[in-house]
Formats: structure tokens, C-alpha cells, sequence
């Protein structure tokens, strides 16, 4: 396994930045076996992998053929001493509990995965991390990877850069006052949006942020497809959509009590969920249909768990993978995808979405019948099946939506914040944020 141009040039650049970089690639760019090699030319062991608990099985594979060792994994909430290794692996879940067992084999590298899994500065997540700065010192080199280091706003990016570059992050006010949206929403003071994209975009190229962008001949075409679906009983849709507190009363009284302190966000919510459940035949239609006229598996993602399971029933399907399911059967669902050709499609929200690879080898289609919150999310999702591994031409993703519904005006929100992540992070102001232009015009939404 040798690393593409675009993999040495990141490579170099973390050399630039002393071992102490955020390392910004899509998903399915290496992020992983380019921390190892890496780790092979700049550090002695050990090191310290910390990633979400569905990861682990990788970075076992990536330890064993470029470290060429037998990692350390750390399982369970009960810490115990731990025996000489050149790596050890925890995910973030019992990151509190090991951090003093694993900062007492004195690692030289603390590679920190999805480092978007932080959230904010002072989560359990990003104390515990922060805790090796603390005992380890200057010394202690820091790799973190994010193929979506940006979920929603500028702000989303501090604890990461305060752990990474103490030295230039020093205040947090500062950083938010100058980019980001300053706001009271009547609970108090919140930093939401971007501004100053250039000057941010600037700092983080200079102090930290190695972009490697792909060369798009190396990944398969990407092909989307909007799917506009009825929904059945759609009345009752338009009578929620028309007078939503009354409808929500009619449900259930205490949601709609709620609802009058954040009317805009709570009706948003009820109406995705409600269109979802009602364009559900439809999408269950669209799916036995395809399996029909085609021998391709397909990826199937949604995001609410009660629809999803009701996909799993309505296919008659086992494999589902969601964030109830434990990771050693999240693991064995995904391998019964990729190698037993009976199991055709495999269903999940965003517990699939981030982090899983393996996916791109048993399939190059998929259905989103649910839209994410975050643009993020999405990107990843689709990250998924086109990503280095993919042997087909082209990948297809289709979106089965609810037209005319609360799922378009989602996709311009969408469409609004991603389009202020490619400006910070990007090369290239024009990126991935076409996903949403794409969707938008398919389902003839002027822009």
C-alpha cells in the first residue's frame, strides 16, 4: 500500500506544522493509513488512536499492514494496566476512563478521529482529550482527521483548534466575535453563522488545516437522482402544515406547549417527521421495485429510528444499523452486506454515517428516504459508497422526497450552511454544496 501525490503532499504539510495538524480530506480520502504513515516518519511508538467505537475494527487493519503491529484495543469502562504496544485504540465513550492508563505509556502521537465527535469546548469528549495536553506537554504531536471538521457553524471548529494550536486560539469570545454571528435567543448569547470566511479560511491554512483535496479521476462518477414520492393521506400532511399548533395539540397537547417557545424549530421537526412517515409506502414501493429490475444491493439510509425500523419491516431485512446496536454486531451486519450476495440492502441512520468503510466494495447505489440535520451529515453519507475502493464507474444516490413538502425548504437550509463551509474550508468556493443546487432543481425549486 503505497500513498497517492495528493496523500505525500498532505504528508509534507503535516511535517510543516511540527506533527500538530487538523488533516481536512473527503470522506474516503485515507485519512486513516496517511496517520500511519505518518506516525512511521515522524514519531517512536506508541501512539494513541482515539475514534468512534465503530472505527476501532479499522484502525486494527491499518495498524497491522503500515505500523505492522498488533494494536492495543481498549474495551469496556473498566480500565486495567496496560501492557507494552506501539498502539493504543479507545473510542470516545470510554475515553474518560482510560485517558490516565494510556497517558502513563507516555505516547509520542495522539491521533484524534472524526474530531468533530468533540461538539464543544467543555463536553466529557474534549476534557478527556484535553487531558493529555495537560501531562504529556509540548512534545505529544497531535494528528486530527475530519472529513466534515465543520458540521454547522465556524464556532463548531474551536475546541479542536484550541487543543491543536493553543499558542495562536488563545480566547474563545475573540475567535467567535471576529467569525462567527453573534445572537441572543432569549436564553442568552449564542454564535451561529460565519463571517470574515476569508480571513478564517487564511488563519487556518497558516497555523494548522492541511487540505487534500482528491484528484476526482480517482473516484467513481457521482450520479443524483431526485425521486419525488406521494404521500399517503397527504390531507392530513397540509392540515399540520396550515394550522401546525392546533395540529400538534391534537397529538399531543404537551408538544404543542413546548412548541410555543420555539415554534419555527419544533414545526420544522414535526412536519420532516410526519412527511416521512406519510411518503413511507412510497419509498417502500421504490425500493422493492429497484431490487426487481436490478441484481445491485442497496445502501439505505434514514435518520428517525421509528422509520427506519419500519423500513427494516416493511423489507423484511436484519441488517440495520443503527446507534442502539453494539459494535460488534454493527460490524458483523456490515460484513454480511459486503459478502453474502442473499443480503441486498442494509439500513441505518447516522450511525452508519460516519467512520464506516467497506461499504463502497458490495455496493454503488443508495436510497436517502430522510434528509439530516446537517449538510455534513449528508456528505458523509454519501462518502459512504464513493470513496477510494469503489470499483464501479458510477455511484447513484437517490433521494426520495416528499414534494412540496418541509423537505425542500430543509434542503435550502442546507444548501445556506454548506455553501459557508466550502468558503472556509475549500480551495475552491464551488464545492460540495452542488449536492443540495442539485436536489433543489431536480425538484424544480428556483434558487
Amino acid at each position: 500500500m503505497k500513498p497517492y501525490k495528493y496523500q505525500l503532499a498532505g504528508l509534507d504539510a503535516i511535517d510543516k506544522f511540527g506533527g500538530r495538524a487538523l488533516l481536512y480530506a473527503k470522506p474516503g480520502a485515507g485519512k486513516t493509513a496517511m496517520s500511519c504513515w505518518s506516525a512511521r516518519r515522524r514519531v517512536r511508538p506508541p501512539i494513541v488512536v482515539v475514534c468512534p467505537a465503530p472505527v476501532k475494527y479499522v484502525w486494527e487493519e491499518a495498524a497491522a499492514e503500515i505500523l505492522k503491529c498488533t494494536p492495543y484495543v481498549c474495551k469496556s469502562r473498566t480500565p486495567k494496566a496496560l501492557p507494552p504496544a506501539k498502539a493504543y485504540i479507545c473510542n470516545y465513550d470510554i475515553l474518560k476512563a482510560w485517558k490516565r492508563e494510556l497517558r502513563l505509556r507516555n505516547p509520542r502521537l495522539l491521533v484524534i478521529d472524526e474530531c468533530h465527535f468533540l461538539k464543544g469546548r467543555t463536553t466529557q469528549r474534549t476534557k478527556a482529550v484535553r487531558y493529555f495536553l495537560r501531562y504529556c506537554g509540548d512534545t505529544l504531536e497531535i494528528l486530527a482527521l475530519s472529513g466534515t471538521p465543520i458540521t454547522k457553524n465556524p464556532i463548531d471548529l474551536w475546541p479542536i483548534l484550541k487543543i491543536l494550536r493553543p499558542d495562536v486560539f488563545e480566547s474563545f469570545k475573540l475567535f467567535a466575535d471576529d467569525f462567527c454571528n453573534k445572537r441572543n435567543n432569549g436564553f442568552g448569547v449564542i454564535y451561529d453563522g460565519a463571517r470574515n470566511h476569508r480571513e478564517l479560511k487564511r488563519l487556518l491554512r497558516q497555523t494548522c488545516v492541511v487540505p487534500c483535496k482528491m484528484d476526482e479521476n480517482q473516484l467513481p462518477k457521482r450520479i443524483r437522482q431526485v425521486v419525488p414520492l406521494e404521500m399517503e393521506r397527504e390531507a392530513d400532511y397540509w392540515k399540520a402544515e396550515r394550522n401546525f399548533i392546533e395540529w400538534l395539540k391534537s397529538i399531543s397537547p404537551r408538544k404543542a406547549l413546548n412548541a410555543l417557545a420555539a415554534p419555527g424549530l419544533r414545526r420544522t421537526a414535526e412536519l420532516r417527521q410526519l412527511s416521512a412517515k406519510l411518503k413511507l409506502p412510497s419509498a417502500v414501493k421504490w425500493i422493492e421495485n429497484f431490487l426487481a429490475e436490478s441484481d445491485e444491493k442497496l445502501l439505505i439510509f434514514g435518520w428517525h429510528v421509528d422509520v427506519v425500523a419500519k423500513l427494516a419491516e416493511s423489507l423484511k431485512t436484519p441488517l440495520v444499523i443503527t446507534g442502539a446496536v453494539g459494535e460488534r454486531l454493527r460490524l458483523e451486519r456490515i460484513r454480511a452486506f459486503a459478502s453474502d450476495p442473499k443480503e441486498r440492502i442494509l439500513i441505518g441512520n447516522a450511525a452508519i454515517g460516519t467512520g464506516v468503510d467497506g461499504l463502497q466494495h458490495a455496493a454503488s447505489h443508495a436510497a436517502i428516504v430522510e434528509f439530516p440535520w446537517l449538510p455534513a451529515e449528508l456528505l458523509q453519507w454519501e462518502g459512504r459508497l464513493r470513496r477510494v475502493g469503489q470499483t464501479a464507474a458510477k455511484t447513484h444516490f437517490n433521494y426520495l422526497v416528499a414534494h412540496g413538502t418541509v423537505e425542500e425548504r430543509m434542503l435550502k437550509i442546507l444548501r445556506r450552511r454548506q455553501e459557508d463551509i466550502e468558503r472556509i474550508m475549500d480551495d475552491d468556493v464551488i464545492g460540495d454544496f452542488d449536492v443540495f443546487e442539485e436536489l433543489l432543481t431536480g425538484l424544480g425549486v428556483k434558487l
